[in-house]
């Protein structure tokens, strides 16, 4: 049953936590007919696997060296792993946020047709510039409220979860992307918390299998974290609609 109202001329609706669940399993069937949706977020995940071991063997190689008197640091190689390990944070963020806004607008296309990569994104790369101011103050929020004994940083991520999917598909700029997430969640917290607890608890168990296999770890984790996108979009869709 779905009970629909009105906030702030914002029409959303109340979908029961049958409703909710059942949603894990249409997006399962929708991602095994567009498996093609996972791959933005594999791919990704894999060149910062990369990324990330190259720059520790740097710093293992470069850190410092063994003489006559032992171990000598080595200042400047260490100087140099942190402006690289800066570097690749960055780099790491801006290709996941790329990344999961083409999976966003791909598992869109899956839910009307057919996914496509290319469709995905060219969508992605004309909305980047709201697409990365929402997420930098997205992250300064989250950030913040994980200073303050990380419960209202969690709190934040979970009210703001909408606001990708509301400039990517919705075209909304970034104050109005998360305001709207946010409005959206406050008036649907029983099926957002559902959700929530459910996608925590696979990316969970996700990351442990990743973690067991080793150097599949990209491809299961970027695939778990795909799927649950696409559960999330048929969740704002149904409280949308």
């Amino acid at each position: 049953m779905i009970n629909t109202l009105i906030i702030d001329n914002f029409e959303v609706c109340e979908v029961s936590e049958m409703e909710v669940t059942e949603l894990f399993s249409e997006g399962l069937e929708i991602f095994k007919k567009n498996w093609i949706i996972a791959v933005p977020l594999v791919v990704v995940e894999i060149i910062v696997g990369i990324l990330a071991l190259a720059i520790m063997g740097s710093m293992v190689a470069g850190s410092g060296m063994m003489g006559t008197s032992g171990f000598q640091p080595n200042l400047a190689a260490f100087g140099a792993f942190m402006g690289a390990a800066f570097l690749f944070m960055i780099i790491a963020g801006v290709l996941r946020l790329i990344a999961y806004g083409m999976t966003y607008v791909m598992a869109d296309d899956a839910v009307a047709g057919t996914a496509d990569l290319n469709s995905g994104l060219q969508k992605t790369l004309g909305n980047i510039v709201n697409l990365l101011i929402t997420s930098i103050i997205l992250g300064v929020i989250v950030f913040i409220g994980m200073i303050f004994l990380v419960l209202p940083g969690l709190i934040a991520a979970y009210l703001l979860m909408f606001s990708i999917i509301l400039v990517m598909l919705e075209n909304k700029g970034p104050v109005d992307a998360l305001q709207g997430s946010f409005e959206l969640v406050k008036a649907n917290l029983n099926d957002t918390i559902i959700f929530a607890v459910i996608a925590i608890v696979i990316l969970i168990i996700a990351g442990i299998i990743g973690g067991i296999l080793g150097l599949l770890s990209p491809i299961i984790t970027g695939t778990a974290a795909a799927y649950i996108l696409v559960v999330q979009l048929l969740l704002y869709k149904e409280l949308t609609k």
